[in-house]
């Protein structure tokens, strides 16, 4: 066999209807998974995990954006407006910093993360420094509700 790479991708599919079911995580443009890449030279095989593909638009060093009155390593969604705010995370995010730029007459920020249905948790730390509130999101947070006083 003549040496050459050979790429892994695996998927279910419904012989029914032909539909694929996509699974989570990497996957390529047909909606398989990215299982490696088999690697054939002479008479010897070896498997090596595919590397992350360079796109310019993921934050893979997870470096702090600054956005202006928002600053983050993660994404999620800020709603509500006065002096309560809901936070809300994208699904299955790791930690994430958060900074938030204090408006005028705001001295400080609390933050607590709420379950799925709306119950108080874990009371987050804030930090308050030169005109911005930080705080760190854990994992899985489903939302946080922020009270600014």
């Amino acid at each position: 066999m003549q040496n050459a790479d050979f790429a892994i991708r695996f998927g279910l599919w419904d012989p029914s209807t032909g539909a694929r079911m996509v699974p989570r995580g990497r996957v390529d443009g047909g909606g398989r998974a990215v299982g490696g890449v088999l690697a054939v030279r002479g008479r010897r095989c070896s498997y090596a995990e595919e590397p992350e593909p360079s796109d310019p638009r993921i934050n893979t060093s997870r470096t702090v954006v600054d956005f202006g009155t928002v600053a983050t390593n993660g994404a999620f969604r800020l709603s509500g407006d006065g002096d309560e705010q809901t936070l809300m995370p994208l699904p299955d995010s790791d930690d994430f910093t958060v900074r938030l730029r204090m408006h005028r007459g705001r001295s400080s920020l609390s933050v607590v993360c709420l379950t799925d249905d709306g119950k108080e948790g874990t009371r987050l730390p804030v930090s308050v420094a030169n005109g911005w509130a930080e705080f760190t999101v854990p994992a899985d947070t489903f939302a946080c509700r922020l009270t600014w006083r």
